[in-house]
């Protein structure tokens, strides 16, 4: 499994009903390469990173990030100062405190205009079903695909035809990936 991949080779064979090896370096291309497509067709990344972000300070002490879920805030900083330690509410303390999208400072606001500079972890430990399922059957029609490039429909013995999907994603996929997807940019 490389880097970055959202499934694995023995649960894209299992799901194919493969049980040869003499694919394997296929599939595995294969699914390399929708780990790469499903980040930039939801327009941010699944797994989790590091991120240093320079954001418009808008003039709140709220602020959207573009990564989430968010896990870790190591800093903001803007107009010659750092953020680094966490608010409490409680104690009535300034600093910062985020949830899985929003970042928000206590005690600050971000500054009109100015440049933000946000240092953060955003992203999933580990693939989250629905991503990893939308990524196996992404894999499975590349794989079928193959064999029928460019082929719309097919005329078996004069009798029967066989039409074929000639969208990009199937609408199960898509379903699966809606929820993730970044539709405003930022």
């Amino acid at each position: 499994m490389a880097a970055g991949d959202l499934t694995d080779l023995p649960t894209v064979k299992s799901w194919l009903g493969l049980t040869t090896t003499g694919s394997d370096s296929l599939i595995s291309s294969l699914i390399t390469a929708v780990s790469a497509f499903i980040p930039n067709y939801l327009g941010r990344q699944v797994l989790s990173a590091s991120y240093v972000e320079t954001y418009r300070g808008n003039g709140q002490d709220v602020m959207l990030l573009r990564n989430f879920p968010i896990t870790a805030v190591a800093s903001v900083a803007f107009a010659g100062q750092s953020i680094t330690t966490p608010a409490d509410p409680v104690a009535l303390t300034s600093g910062l405190l985020f949830d899985d999208r929003t970042l928000t400072l206590i005690g600050y606001c971000f500054p009109i205009g100015l440049p933000v500079v946000v240092s953060y972890t955003a992203g999933y430990a580990a693939t989250p079903t629905d991503i990893a399922q939308a990524a196996i059957e992404l894999v499975g029609e590349a794989f079928r695909r193959r064999d029928r490039i460019g082929v719309s429909s097919k005329t078996l013995g004069g009798q029967e035809v066989v039409a074929f999907s000639l969208k990009d994603m199937n609408d199960t996929a898509k379903a699966l990936l809606a929820s993730y997807q970044v539709l405003a940019p930022f």
